[in-house]
């Protein structure tokens, strides 16, 4: 039962079912279980029924809006993956899969510093695209790519394409709001193909345009 000032006579924890002691309430002969007793149930409809505080609607007004001022504009879904010691986003839409396991081969007198292979993806043979190589438009060539432990299958207009990195980081949904034009993320170098970036926990992302992506990738096909 509920008095008038909104408090609640919880007696099915004091002598009812949910009782600590030896002491029962003798209501619990003929209902069995407190569910079923009209003061429960009374005590039920009182609560949902009662007057709300004076400041419950203002504290939860102030509550929301401050939640709507940090998420306001649309989500971005993304990868996040390390490539060196740089962090970049593609979006998720872009991804086919994530595979360690495929087989890179090579590809005879093969001189574009850019492509490292060939890879099978669901029965096709497409480009292995070394992304160090790639993000900072150099054309020396290194062996790094070599030790890349991720790699990722990626679809463009221009075609399929795998990808080696260094770590996945995971999905994750960014607010609009939060993506700015990109400054230099690349050590010692302004890429070319980063065109924003954002902040994500301790790590500053940049967010490679998969437009500026395709045509890169798309002429290395010709």
């Amino acid at each position: 039962m509920q008095n008038k000032n909104n408090i609640i006579n919880d007696c099915w924890n004091k002598i009812g079912v949910w009782r600590s002691d030896k002491n029962e309430c003798p209501k619990l002969k003929d209902v069995i279980h407190c569910r079923n007793c009209d003061i429960y149930i009374e005590s039920g409809l009182s609560f949902l029924n009662r007057d709300l505080p004076e400041d419950y609607c203002s504290n939860n007004t102030e509550i929301y809006k401050q939640e709507a001022d940090e998420d306001t504009g649309e989500a971005l879904s993304v990868i996040i993956f390390r490539s060196q010691q740089n962090w970049f986003a593609l979006k998720t839409s872009l991804f086919i899969e994530i595979n360690n396991d495929k087989i890179i081969h090579s590809i005879p007198h093969n001189k574009n510093t850019f492509i490292t292979g060939l890879v099978n993806i669901r029965g096709e043979l497409e480009l292995c695209i070394s992304l160090d190589a790639l993000i900072s438009n150099s054309s020396t060539q290194t062996d790094e790519s070599t030790n890349k432990k991720k790699l990722i299958i990626i679809k463009l207009d221009s075609g399929k394409y795998a990808l080696k990195l260094d770590e996945i980081l995971g999905v994750y949904r960014i607010n609009n709001n939060h993506i700015q034009d990109a400054a230099s993320i690349i050590t010692g170098d302004s890429n070319h193909l980063v065109a924003s970036s954002f902040d994500h926990k301790d790590k500053h992302v940049g967010l490679i345009d998969h437009e500026l992506l395709n045509i890169k990738l798309g002429t290395l096909r010709t």
